[in-house]
C-alpha cells in the first residue's frame, strides 16, 4: 500500500542537521540527528499530521504535530523529548 511520507529537515546554529518524519505504518513520529556519518533517530509518539520542525539558537529540536485534533509541541530537554499541549 501506498502512504505519503511527512517530512522535516533543519540544521541547528551548530551545524547539527535533524530530521523528524511521520511513519505511518508503524504510526510513529520519528525524529533524530546526523552524528558523523550516522543518523540517531528515535520514535517519539504516535504518528500524527501537519509535522513541523525548527531548531533554537539554543540547537534544540522544537517540533509541532497534530495529535488526535491537538496541536502538541515537543522539545528536547538534557536528552529526552518534553511536549505540551
Amino acid at each position: 500500500p501506498l502512504y505519503e511520507l511527512e517530512l522535516a529537515a533543519a540544521i541547528g546554529p551548530n551545524g547539527v542537521p535533524w530530521i523528524a518524519y511521520v511513519d505511518e505504518p508503524a504510526n510513529a513520529l520519528i525524529a533524530g540527528a546526523q552524528l558523523g556519518e550516522d543518523w540517531l533517530l528515535e520514535p517519539i509518539t504516535t504518528a500524527g499530521s501537519n509535522l513541523a520542525l525548527a531548531m533554537g539558537q539554543d540547537n534544540r529540536p522544537q517540533l509541532i504535530l497534530i495529535l488526535g485534533g491537538r496541536l502538541v509541541y515537543w522539545t528536547q530537554q538534557g536528552g529526552a523529548w518534553q511536549s505540551e499541549v
